[in-house]
């Protein structure tokens, strides 16, 4: 599905793999299902997703928010932005990677896989996240701001002006990585999932 003026708008989308490109103009769908991947791609709109379900989640935006209300992605997820936030909430993933120029970034995190790799990175602009069930190492980093990291089973991480890092629960091999150049980051992990989200 493509455009290269004007906004795509659409209620509900299934398929093997599902691919929606726009120059000018945002991208909204309420559902996407799709046995493989997703991809994502706008040059001038924001990208709006309320429920996505597949493989692999792909989006590239250069100017626009992007957000989605829910993101069921079993294996790989990758989003880039240049300018504008980034918004959503993240279930089942092995791998998340997200790159962010200005715009702040503020999720919800709930990975599947033991040994599963997060990344969220913006150079201008708070990180903001809540990250459930999550066991192993992190690291957060701003260079100018303050980090605060709480919950897990250890209780408290505290707040350091720059860094902080840590293991939650126990290290089992997964990682997660949070990094902006000027903004605050704020981590809470939460020990256990809700009922409905296992």
């Amino acid at each position: 599905m493509n455009s290269k003026v004007g906004a795509i708008h659409t209620q509900s989308l299934t398929a093997d793999a599902v691919e929606i490109n726009t120059n000018t103009g945002s991208i909204h769908v309420d559902q996407v299902t799709a046995t493989q991947d997703v991809t994502l791609n706008s040059n001038v709109g924001a990208v709006e997703i309320n429920n996505v379900s597949a493989n692999s989640l792909v989006v590239n935006s250069r100017t626009g928010s992007i957000t989605f209300s829910k993101a069921q992605i079993s294996n790989q997820v990758s989003l880039t932005n240049s300018t504008g936030s980034i918004k959503g909430w993240f279930q089942g993933y092995s791998s998340l990677n997200t790159v962010n120029g200005t715009g702040s970034a503020k999720m919800t995190l709930i990975p599947g896989s033991t040994t599963s790799k997060t990344s969220i990175k913006t150079e201008l602009g708070s990180i903001d996240a809540i990250v459930k069930g999550f066991h192993g190492r992190f690291s957060a980093n701003t260079d100018l701001g303050k980090v605060y990291v709480s919950g897990g089973e250890n209780g408290e991480f505290g707040q350091d002006k720059s860094s902080l890092s840590g293991v939650v629960g126990e290290d089992v091999g997964a990682l997660m990585d949070f990094k902006t150049g000027t903004g605050k980051v704020q981590i809470s992990f939460l020990p256990e999932l809700n009922p409905k989200e296992q």
